[in-house]
């Protein structure tokens, strides 16, 4: 088949010859990720937090770091927080959550905070994507974020040395006390770049 222009693919990352996918879907949140949301959200950030898919601690540690008292669980132990802990099956716990958690069940994790637990705070960093489905949209009909913070920039989510420039990411911010709603493109933070 001629066309009249050449087809190439569209960039993507090429991943190092020894990554390995991780099952569980564990991708720790690049630190410029958490600084660049905790610049422009820390005014509204309450100071007791639970972290429940706290993986090797990158966004606990770093909110630890900036004086926030972190409950940090997961459901895997990776050295960081407390393992074994199925917030799926959680009831009770901080009424605030920020959180990266595995894509799978980012459905799961946002409906089980904003309606079982009934937070009052939830910061979830998912691709931007994430709401784009009819049943996903009901999530923000029922409960509409009150801040969007869309990273400006494409993060090396996977830890290979370069970005996957098929995936943008963004910050979502359920805040009970919000007065209106914003979305905000953040720009990548020089020190971390």
């Amino acid at each position: 088949m001629n066309t009249p222009f050449p087809l190439t693919p569209s960039p993507k990352a090429v991943p190092r010859a020894d990554y390995v996918p991780d099952p569980n879907q564990f991708h720790p949140t690049p630190l410029e990720c958490t600084v660049a949301f905790y610049e422009a959200e820390r005014s509204f950030m309450p100071k007791k937090l639970w972290e429940p898919a706290c993986g090797d601690g990158a966004i606990a540690s770093y909110l630890v770091d900036h004086g926030h008292k972190v409950l940090a669980t997961d459901l895997v132990d990776r050295g960081y927080g407390r393992g074994g802990i199925d917030f799926l099956m959680e009831y009770k716990g901080p009424k605030a959550i920020i959180t990266n958690p595995p894509f799978k069940l980012a459905e799961a994790f946002v409906k089980h905070a904003l309606f079982d637990i009934d937070v009052d705070y939830l910061a979830i960093f998912l691709p931007a994507i994430w709401p784009h489905t009819d049943k996903r949209r009901s999530i923000y009909a029922r409960r509409p974020p009150a801040r969007e913070y869309k990273l400006g920039w494409r993060p090396d989510m996977f830890g290979i040395g370069t970005p996957d420039q098929r995936c943008c990411y963004t910050w979502t911010v359920w805040d009970r006390h919000a007065q209106s709603q914003e979305i905000s493109i953040l720009r990548r933070p020089i020190q971390h770049a």
